[in-house]
């Protein structure tokens, strides 16, 4: 057993996972940013809040894109009453 080679591999599949776990986040973050601008769905009735905190683990400067977004949308909700 080759411990460096195995510890090679181990970070190889937790970047990979993280990658997949990234588009994932990605895809539901923009869903549900698309329903909330379409007025579709209401801020308290998403779970943006957990998806959004997922994301920063991975990923701190999309993060801060996907939440700055998210804020303008919350207070577009809050402005017209949704």
């Amino acid at each position: 057993m080759n411990l460096g080679r195995d510890l090679g591999l181990s970070h190889f599949i937790k970047h990979l996972n993280d990658y997949h776990m990234e588009e994932l986040l990605i895809k539901k973050i923009n869903q549900t940013l698309r329903q909330l601008k379409k007025f579709i769905k209401k801020p308290k009735d998403t779970n943006i809040g957990y998806l959004l905190n997922r994301l920063k683990d991975i990923n701190p400067m999309l993060y801060e894109d996907y939440l700055e977004e998210y804020k303008i949308i919350f207070k577009h909700h809050k402005k017209f009453g949704s």
